[in-house]
């Protein structure tokens, strides 16, 4: 009996070391490499606006205290998600730009009085702002920043707004990258508005066609119901005259704690510098914040280091879906 009752207790602590042990943890943001700290060069910056926001005429724009190329800078036009007006929803990710001394232009583009839910519904509408905002923030700035140095990045509807902007007539971009497009956002919409929203014709031949520039698209295994692989592959498809394009998947994983999930809200990198409280992750920094810092440094294709959970244990690596 004595000898069970050892057995027992044995058995139990056992147990409480490997139940307790604290669950391994996922890598932090790098030292070196593209989405690292390596090429941060100014620890401030200036937040300018142009337009209003109640009429979704408004434009962000973030300008680094010290300039990537000294007395300019290539600039990152920053396209949002359906109703992610404020730019706090990318904030970890804007300040991670400006940190290298690139200048960020970010468009409102949505209507934010009390009837905007209701009567700011014409997404073509909205992409004709962007374009509209982005070019007086690029007045504003002169020679600040480089016109011939642009880039598009969008995530969800910004994303189909990054496929559509030389069709729509933005600003002369360099290389385009699209994380998540939700090309087809009646799938990202609730049922009970999408009768009211007027959709973005994203077939219509003006835009795919005039994509000209090298793209990187970015995915994740997680977004099966809002932007889901489908809709990427299409706008892969359609994008006919890219010089070069690839699709890249981040792959969901649970190892540890926190899990890194590779949904359609992977991309949103919100932060509090007053709190300190962050949405940041190893997805942001391993995988959207370094395609994008890639791309910048005139990369087409990417290598992603994502790293080791706590426990030696690597991280899933990025899939290559397109091209195969």
């Amino acid at each position: 009996m004595r000898k069970i009752t050892v057995f027992m207790a044995c058995a139990a602590f056992v147990f409480c070391i490997v139940s307790c042990r604290k669950p391994p943890s996922p890598p932090v943001q790098a030292d070196t490499g593209y989405g690292s700290t390596e090429r941060y060069i100014s620890d401030n910056f200036t937040l300018l606006s142009v337009g209003s926001d109640t009429d979704g005429t408004q434009a962000w724009y973030f300008v680094p205290d010290k300039l990537k190329n000294g007395a300019s800078a290539p600039g990152v036009i920053f396209l949002h998600g359906y109703t992610a007006i404020d730019f706090e929803t990318y904030y970890g990710h804007i300040v991670h730009l400006v940190k290298q001394g690139y200048i960020v232009i970010y468009p409102e583009y949505q209507r934010s009085d009390d009837k905007a839910s209701t009567e700011d519904l014409n997404q073509s509408v909205m992409l004709s702002r962007a374009v509209d905002s982005v070019d007086a923030a690029l007045a504003k700035l002169g020679d600040t920043v480089e016109m011939d140095n642009l880039t598009a990045y969008g995530h969800s509807l910004g994303g189909l707004f990054a496929f559509c902007w030389q069709g729509a007539g933005g600003a002369p971009v360099r290389r385009i990258v699209m994380s998540h497009a939700n090309m087809d956002p009646s799938t990202g919409i609730p049922s009970f508005v999408i009768g009211l929203v007027t959709l973005i014709e994203y077939k219509d031949p003006v835009y795919g066609p005039a994509v000209k520039v090298p793209v990187i698209m970015l995915w994740g295994n997680s977004d099966t119901d809002i932007a889901p692989f489908s809709q990427q592959q299409e706008a892969y498809k359609l994008m006919e005259n890219a010089p070069s394009k690839v699709l890249y998947a981040a792959q969901s994983d649970a190892h540890g704690l926190p899990h890194l999930t590779a949904s359609h809200a992977a991309p949103i990198s919100m932060f509090n510098e007053r709190t300190g409280q962050s949405q940041q992750d190893a997805l942001d920094y391993r995988f959207y914040y370094a395609a994008l810092d890639a791309a910048l440094d005139g990369q087409d294709n990417v290598t992603f280091a994502m790293g080791n959970w706590s426990d030696g244990t690597p991280v899933k690596k990025v899939e290559q879906l397109l091209p195969e």
